[in-house]
């Protein structure tokens, strides 16, 4: 057996011995932090049990000895998941890479350090999109920044990865070569706007990437308008059929930019 797959083998484990202690209870905090209102999303939270963990006591000494090798563990002994909701994050080949946490924090994110994960070189959600794009949509993969845009994504029946950040660097837009058709959609923000205007620099696509720009506001039943911030604001605030529909129809198009003003 080799490194990479001792890696993933005690990746496993440790995920395993973390799911004994999720807390199911705690999707609709998540869903209320993240304003999702679709079955399509709650599903799929679901599936993936992305919940709470509560901590990982009555481990063995081994075991312990097992999460510290591994990162869970910061050097004065606190478990860093703690009270984070857990994603974890497959290679290409659906292989256990890491773990990350999320909660509604300063923090927002924790990632388990381990070797064999880069955000310079990983894609969130890479396995899936892989099988979805080639078996659904002839190769087609949305290119998003963030973990729940993707996850989003995903819950509509989209193929989608994220670059968990705010660039692609060359060595992931190498990997975005073996796609048909790319379509980026950078936040709704100062730094997404700049990844636009400057596209060759921060995100490096290739030729076959068309760039969407979205752009408006949302009313709800309040006075008060929210900007669409992200590709998780426009799943979440818009009807299921009417994004994908859109989301689509862009994919569609040859050029290198396009702009949906909601």
């Amino acid at each position: 057996m080799n490194d990479f797959n001792k890696h993933s083998q005690k990746m496993n484990y440790i995920y395993k011995k973390i799911k004994e202690s999720l807390d199911r209870d705690s999707l609709n905090y998540l869903m209320n932090a993240r304003a999702y209102f679709h079955d399509e999303q709650r599903n799929l939270l679901t599936e993936m049990e992305i919940y709470q963990s509560r901590g990982v006591s009555g481990l063995t000494e081994k075991e312990r000895e097992l999460f510290t090798e591994m990162g869970l563990f910061s050097e004065n002994g606190f478990y860093l998941l703690e009270d984070r909701f857990i994603i974890p994050v497959y290679s290409a080949s659906g292989r256990l890479i890491t773990l990350i946490g999320w909660y509604n924090d300063f923090k927002k994110y924790i990632t388990i350090p381990t070797p064999y994960f880069s955000k310079n070189v990983d894609w969130f959600n890479l396995d899936n999109a892989l099988e979805l794009s080639f078996s659904a949509y002839d190769g087609l993969v949305f290119v998003v920044e963030g973990i729940f845009d993707t996850l989003s994504l995903r819950a509509i029946g989209l193929p989608a990865i994220g670059t968990m950040g705010a660039d692609v660097s060359r060595s992931k837009g190498e990997l975005l070569k073996i796609f048909k058709k790319v379509v980026a959609i950078p936040d709704n923000d100062r730094t997404g706007k700049r990844s636009i205007r400057d596209r060759s620099k921060q995100w490096v696509l290739p030729y076959n990437a068309t760039f969407l720009e979205l752009r408006g506001m949302v009313r709800f039943d309040d006075e008060h308008q929210y900007k669409i911030k992200d590709v998780d604001n426009l799943v979440s605030w818009f009807q299921v059929e009417d994004v994908r529909s859109m989301l689509l129809e862009v994919a569609k198009s040859t050029d290198k930019y396009v702009i949906i003003d909601l």
